[in-house]
């Protein structure tokens, strides 16, 4: 997603953390610092040592993508997340020793890089993977940008919470919390593992299960969302469409389904046959995955509540001369 729905994501969360623990953030500044941390992962600058061209944000689904041994870096997330939890477990235990402003700053700097990744988990050409970057940009991730800074999450600590007459609201229960919580299994003792890889498999279980109702060639028909992200190991066709997300020039990683790269608009040709989609069977999907991107990231906000005091510091991180996103990597 855009640097802005990482961003919101963070923010989102924060806000919801407060709601759900009955309690306040120390500083402002320790919202600023995550929140943009969060959206520092996609930056390529010096101070980054250029780590983002080399690490990309895909999930290895199928353990199909292998890196090249002539190319530096790697194609998918795995080793990146693993590198950054081991560092926020460091940087915890510093912050521990000696709760210092440059030890906040750093925990707060990885945590937001990790949660990055996790977010990346409820983008759907993330996951699958379906590859995209410099010419090739995805249609959800642009759809997602026109709605950042616009969904507000509305929390209810009772089962239920009516906002029917709010289409930018989002209901958020204690039930969808404690569901969430239970829903992180995995084979590794550390929970950010675990996150990562049950998020991955519930965008791909939601893309495989659920349908949506469009009109082909004005005829109505229900089609399943796979139809615009097909996995690497489907039987199925791939877009046809090589101008528009068709072509499979990376190995192992997915493609765009048979409706190509055309995620939000409202009616596209391909090979002669018209679709017409209503707006709302797009934003019902991107609503789905916006609330499970920030649960996502209430469960590693939640892990630094339940592993240190960060979120009780309460003097100013930021100084005037600071600028976010410079921590060596």
């Amino acid at each position: 997603m855009k640097k802005r729905n990482h961003t919101d994501y963070t923010l989102s969360a924060l806000q919801l953390f407060e709601e759900w623990k009955g309690i306040k953030i120390g500083h402002d500044d320790i919202k600023i610092l995550l929140g943009q941390s969060s959206a520092d992962e996609d930056s390529t600058t010096l101070g980054s040592k250029f780590q983002r061209p080399f690490n990309w944000h895909f999930y290895n689904n199928g353990g199909l993508i292998k890196d090249n041994p002539l190319i530096p870096g790697h194609r998918t997330s795995e080793k990146r997340i693993g590198k950054l939890i081991e560092k926020i477990d460091e940087a915890l235990g510093e912050f521990k020793k000696q709760p210092k402003r440059k030890f906040a700053k750093c925990v707060l700097n990885v945590s937001g890089r990790l949660a990055h990744h996790i977010q990346d988990m409820s983008t759907p050409s993330h996951v699958v993977p379906v590859y995209h970057g410099p010419g090739l940009k995805d249609e959800y991730e642009n759809f997602g940008a026109e709605y950042a800074g616009k969904i507000e999450i509305i929390f209810s600590a009772d089962k239920s919470n009516s906002i029917l007459d709010n289409r930018l609201a989002i209901s958020v229960t204690i039930n969808d919390i404690n569901g969430h919580n239970e829903a992180i299994t995995g084979t590794s003792e550390h929970i950010l593992h675990n996150l990562h890889i049950a998020s991955a498999k519930q965008t791909l279980a939601y893309l495989r299960d659920n349908k949506f109702s469009l009109h082909v060639n004005g005829k109505k028909t229900i089609l399943g969302w796979s139809g615009f992200w097909r996995e690497k190991k489907s039987r199925f066709l791939k877009c046809k469409d090589k101008k528009n997300g068709g072509s499979e020039k990376h190995q192992g990683f997915g493609t765009f389904g048979p409706l190509c790269n055309n995620f939000g608009l409202p009616f596209f040709d391909i090979d002669g046959t018209f679709y017409e989609i209503d707006h709302r069977e797009y934003f019902h999907l991107y609503k789905y995955f916006f609330k499970k991107a920030v649960l996502d990231t209430l469960e590693v906000i939640d892990y630094l509540h339940n592993n240190s005091t960060i979120f009780s510091v309460n003097t100013p991180l930021i100084r005037k001369n600071d600028f976010i996103g410079y921590w060596s990597e």
